[in-house]
């Protein structure tokens, strides 16, 4: 029969509390991140339709003109359809955004190499208009998703295409600058570029933050926000240093493992 026990008591009430508190957290970011989806393809879904309406419209009364219409009306008009199609273009990368927030993520290996070389060929139109070159180095293999990596790599490189230097054409190059080793692969994406301030350097990562009128460079300022939130997915990071009128470079720190 036992006599005595010899032992400790360790009161885990507090711990096992916490991490109730924190599953509940947990639930409340996952619901409220289905709930922008769900309404940013509802509100997607609700401006196309009658933005594509009145681009219609508008068409068709350009087509059937026959001379009524004086200079100054068929400007207006031709105001109101790039209203219409800069607000067509606002929707879908504001969709493409939401898409990307909580989205279920599948994994594999993927060699940077690759997706660089495929981002190559599909901006090929572009590189020849620009007169512009891409050099890629030697890139590792990560862990992550390759659709995910292919929107990062083409919205950088587009970036560099964009925002070119108008006495010389394009030199972009992407390379790991790290070598083997590490817990991380830093790639770098680097262009000759007019550049950024620093002082605008932390809004270019902003939703919609533009440091140039539409007029002047196209674009709707969403393309670096899609490469932080790529990189937030991937538990990674980028950065940016520039200077202005030499050109800019773009940091990304990519996990080499994943459990």
């Amino acid at each position: 029969k036992p006599i005595r026990m010899l032992g400790a008591h360790n009161d885990y009430t507090p711990v096992k509390r916490a991490e109730e508190t924190a599953l509940a957290a947990q639930r409340e970011i996952a619901a409220a991140n289905e709930e922008l989806r769900s309404f940013a393809y509802s509100t997607s879904h609700d401006l196309k339709a009658p933005s594509n309406t009145v681009g219609m419209i508008l068409r068709e009364i350009m087509e059937a003109d026959e001379g009524g219409l004086n200079e100054d009306q068929r400007d207006l008009i031709g105001m109101a359809s790039a209203t219409i199609e800069h607000m067509r273009r606002l929707v879908e990368d504001l969709l493409s955004y939401t898409r990307l927030i909580g989205e279920e993520l599948s994994w594999e290996p993927v060699p940077l190499g690759e997706v660089a070389e495929e981002t190559r060929g599909l901006l090929t139109a572009a590189f020849a208009e620009t007169g512009g070159r891409l050099t890629v180095g030697p890139l590792p293999e990560v862990p992550a998703n390759r659709t995910q990596m292919g929107i990062l790599f083409q919205n950088l490189i587009e970036n560099a295409l964009k925002f070119r230097h108008p006495d010389r054409a394009p030199e972009i190059s992407v390379d790991c600058v790290d070598g083997a080793g590490g817990t991380c692969a830093t790639i770098r994406v680097s262009d000759n570029g007019i550049g950024i301030d620093p002082a605008h350097w932390d809004r270019v990562f902003g939703l919609f933050k533009r440091l140039h009128r539409s007029d002047e460079i196209e674009g709707l300022g969403l393309g670096l926000t899609l490469c932080r939130r790529i990189l937030l997915n991937h538990d990674g990071g980028i950065e940016v240093s520039s200077e202005p009128g030499r050109g800019t470079v773009f940091t990304i720190d990519l996990p080499r493992y994943r459990e």
